[in-house]
């Protein structure tokens, strides 16, 4: 394999990437997110309202007032998860806001509350900011998709359920960490330049790789600029990915005609449109060609990801601060004296016979 190395024209200290905090403040909203009643914020109705009153009101909110109060929970997250798709967020807000608008820092971009601010009363009227509506009520939103095209609510919501699964292996007890977190930084700094130095190649994260890639993506100001730096105007052409129809795409009229939005091509995680065989293959050949440019594993049992036939990361044998525990739960009470009386009466029936 000819394996180039990693650019180095930029030095580690003038790359701002994600702090630890911020990445906290990630998982704060994504787990808020996944314990919501009736299944979650992340797909089926709830997903699918948190993107339209992301569509309908806050991106208005976002017009008029900025980002300076943080919305209700399931528009926060929606927020977020187009955010993952860099440039489509910037195509859409230079439409329908008149500018690419960014959070101005890590506070407002995870923050949520479920206390309507004035701005967002002032757009969305009377219904309540929280909880969501309830399917069938009054201010339900989805009959509107039956009188008028949403321009970017439908597909968002699609993107939502495809990023569910990725929390999974980020329960971990050491995500919230501080010294793992910095070691995946710098990590996921090895990461961009191993994507600058091959564009062509379709590389997919380890896990803790990817917490610190979608917190990054997620301070959406701050990750174009890193892209700018690491990538260039000219070298990212080559490594740029279509944004396919599964992902949040504007409509048939177009988008991001402002010129602001249009030199803001953003390196996108692609790996979440992939199925899980082409997931797989690229998973391995991204762990292989790391391993050749940087001579250590890619991944380890604390950096992977785990299965998600798993039902909970605390359940993994090997890694589980609570692994010790765990045969308490899989045991019925009594197990062993039933053990011992199928012995003897097998002994009987072998006697008898």
């Amino acid at each position: 394999m000819n394996v180039s190395q990693p650019d180095k024209w930029v030095p580690d200290d003038d790359i701002q990437l994600p702090s630890a905090l911020e990445v906290v403040e990630v998982l704060r909203l994504l787990i808020a997110a996944d314990v919501f009643p009736r299944g979650g914020l992340y797909s089926g109705y709830y997903g699918l309202t948190a993107a339209l009153r992301y569509e309908y009101i806050w991106l208005k909110v976002l017009k008029d007032h900025g980002s300076s109060t943080p919305p209700p929970l399931d528009v926060a997250l929606a927020w977020f998860i187009h955010r993952q798709f860099p440039v489509n967020y910037q195509q859409v807000t230079a439409r329908r806001c008149g500018r690419v608008l960014h959070p101005a820092d890590g506070t407002q971009a995870f923050a949520f509350s479920s206390q309507p601010s004035e701005p967002w009363r002032k757009v969305a009227g009377p219904p309540p900011a929280w909880p969501p509506p309830a399917p069938g009520s009054e201010h339900d939103p989805t009959p509107i998709l039956g009188r008028r095209r949403p321009m970017v609510a439908v597909q968002l919501a699609e993107a939502m359920s495809r990023c569910s699964w990725l929390l999974h292996s980020w329960l971990r007890p050491h995500y919230l960490d501080a010294a793992f977190l910095q070691r995946a930084t710098k990590r996921y700094l090895r990461f961009l330049r191993l994507h600058a130095a091959h564009p062509d190649s379709l590389l997919v994260p380890a896990a803790d790789m990817a917490l610190i890639w979608h917190t990054h993506l997620g301070l959406s100001g701050r990750y174009e600029h890193t892209c700018r730096q690491l990538f260039g105007r000219g070298r990212q052409e080559a490594g740029k990915e279509k944004e396919t129809a599964t992902s949040p795409t504007p409509d048939a009229g177009g988008g991001g005609t402002e010129a602001e939005a249009a030199e803001g091509y953003c390196w996108r995680p692609a790996y979440l449109d992939l199925d899980r065989q082409l997931l797989e293959e690229a998973y391995g050949s991204t762990a292989r060609l790391y391993q050749e440019v940087y001579g250590e594993p890619f991944a380890d049992a604390y950096t992977g990801w785990i299965p998600e036939s798993d039902p909970h990361p605390l359940t993994t044998p090997d890694i589980s601060p609570l692994a010790f525990t765990l045969r308490a739960f899989d045991e019925e009470p009594g197990a062993a004296a039933s053990a011992a009386t199928a012995a003897a009466l097998a002994a009987v029936d072998r006697q008898l016979t």
